[in-house]
């Protein structure tokens, strides 16, 4: 937690916090691995599609699960509430 004094004749305070679930990001990422025996039940319409789609949504998914969901920056001060999510702080609420 971070507090500050911003320039002026009154003081405001600023808080800020981080947190991280990288525990919640390799169980999601790991437990993606348990759809790759469901690829065999897909009809078999073009094999070699059949066989890259499973591991291209897997990664997918992990790429998606990193970006967005393995941490969390929220900051409150005189301007509201900002929350920020994932690696690059998007998707953001204020």
């Amino acid at each position: 937690m971070t507090k500050s004094l911003a320039a002026g004749s009154s003081q405001h305070a600023v808080y800020t916090g981080r947190a991280t679930n990288w525990s919640m990001v390799t169980a999601m990422s790991l437990g993606a691995l348990l759809l790759v025996p469901m690829a065999k039940d897909f009809p078999a319409t073009s094999g070699d599609l059949m066989l890259a789609l499973p591991p291209l949504l897997i990664a997918a998914g992990v790429i998606v699960n990193l970006l967005t969901a393995c941490s969390v920056r929220a900051t409150a001060g005189p301007n509201g509430l900002t929350v920020h999510w994932g690696l690059l702080g998007w998707p953001r609420c204020t």
